[in-house]
C-alpha cells in the first residue's frame, strides 16, 4: 500500500516485488499535486493507470539495462479522497475527462455532516455484522499469494451462474441503449460504457467476500444498485453549472433564515444577529437579500423583509 508514489515506481513495484498493490491516500492531493501528476506527466500517468484498469499486460521497452519490463497478471487499486476544491478541478480537467481515466473510476461526493456528529456511545466492537465482516476481510488478507514462475498473480476463477449471466447482459443492453445522443447516460458516456463491466466487478467483489466462487444473480442486482448510485453521482456532479458564491451563501442563508424561525427581520437585525457569513458587510448582507427576493423567497416593503413560505 503506498500514497504518494511515481508512476515509475508503482510499475516497478509491480514487475519486481508485489503483483498487488494498493495507491490509497486520504489527502489525494499529496498525489494530484506530485510530480508524476504535473503538466508534463499527467497524460503518461492516466493512460498507465487506465491500461492497469483493463487489465492489460505491462509492457515497457527501454534502452538501459535493466529498465525494460514485461509482466501480466498484476493488480492495481487505487482509492483518493480529495478536498471539494480539488475534486472540482479534477472533474473539470479536459484531459482527464478525454482520456476516460474518470470513467474507470467510481465516484461520490457525500453531503456534508459538519454539525451534525454528536457524539453517539456504539460499541462497535460488538456489532455483530461488522465482526463477522471484518473476520472475513481478515481471512483474505492472510490467505496465502499463488504466484506463478515469473510472480504473476493466479487467481482463483469466478464463474457466473446462467441467471446471473442473463441479468448482466440485459442490465447491459439497457445501460448500451442509453449511451446512445438522446439517452439518459449521453453526458457521462465515459463512465457509461464502462458502468457494465465496474457492475461486474463489484458483483465478484461480493461474491468472494460472500465466499462463493459462482456470481450469482443476487449479487448482479445489488452491484447494479452500487453502479446505479455511482452513474447518478457522477452525472450530478459533472452537469450541473459551477457554483455562485452569492447563489451559494443566499441558500445558506435562506436555510439559517429556516431554520433560527426568522420569520420577519431588518437587514440591521440581519447584521447584528445573523449568521457570520453573513455579516462580512452591510453590501454583502444587501446581495444576498436580493437574490433572495429575486427568486421569490423573500418579499419586502422597503424596510423589513418577510421569509416566504412555500
Amino acid at each position: 500500500i503506498t500514497t504518494d508514489p511515481t508512476i515509475e515506481a508503482v510499475i516497478k513495484g509491480l514487475c519486481r516485488d508485489l503483483p498487488s498493490m494498493g495507491l490509497f491516500c486520504d489527502e489525494g492531493g499529496q498525489f494530484l499535486g506530485s510530480s508524476t501528476m504535473s503538466r508534463d506527466n499527467r497524460l503518461k500517468a492516466v493512460t498507465t493507470l487506465s491500461s492497469l484498469w483493463d487489465g492489460s499486460p505491462i509492457d515497457r521497452a527501454r534502452s538501459m539495462a535493466g529498465e525494460s519490463l514485461r509482466a501480466y497478471d498484476r493488480r492495481l487499486s487505487l482509492h483518493l479522497m480529495l478536498q471539494p476544491y480539488l475534486a472540482m478541478q479534477l472533474l473539470s480537467d479536459p484531459l482527464l475527462q478525454g482520456q476516460g481515466i474518470l470513467g474507470r473510476c467510481l465516484m461520490t461526493w457525500p453531503t456534508s455532516l459538519a454539525g451534525q456528529r454528536s457524539y453517539q456511545a456504539v460499541d462497535l466492537s460488538k456489532d455483530v455484522a461488522l465482526k463477522r465482516y471484518h473476520h472475513r476481510l481478515s481471512a483474505l488478507f492472510y490467505q496465502p499469494w499463488s504466484l506463478s514462475a515469473d510472480g504473476a498473480l493466479q487467481l482463483l476463477k469466478l464463474s457466473l451462474s446462467p441467471l446471473a449471466r442473463r441479468r448482466w447482459i440485459d442490465l447491459h443492453d439497457a445501460i448500451e441503449a442509453q449511451l446512445g445522443e438522446f439517452g439518459e447516460l449521453a453526458s457521462v458516456r465515459p463512465s457509461g460504457s464502462k458502468a457494465a463491466d465496474n457492475l461486474l466487478r463489484v458483483a465478484g467483489i461480493l461474491a468472494v467476500v460472500e465466499e462463493s466462487s459462482v456470481v450469482e444473480v443476487d449479487h448482479i442486482q445489488r452491484a447494479s444498485a452500487l453502479v446505479g448510485y455511482y452513474l447518478t453521482e457522477i452525472q450530478r456532479l459533472t452537469e450541473q453549472e459551477p457554483v455562485c458564491r452569492v447563489k451559494e451563501e443566499a441558500d445558506r442563508l435562506l436555510r439559517w433564515l429556516q431554520v433560527k424561525d426568522w420569520k420577519r427581520f431588518s437587514i440591521r437585525e440581519l447584521n447584528r444577529n445573523g449568521p457570520r457569513f453573513a455579516r462580512k458587510s452591510s453590501r454583502h448582507a444587501a446581495k444576498l437579500l436580493v437574490e433572495l427576493i429575486d427568486h421569490q423567497w423573500l418579499i419586502t416593503d422597503g424596510h423589513t423583509f418577510e421569509v416566504r413560505h412555500v
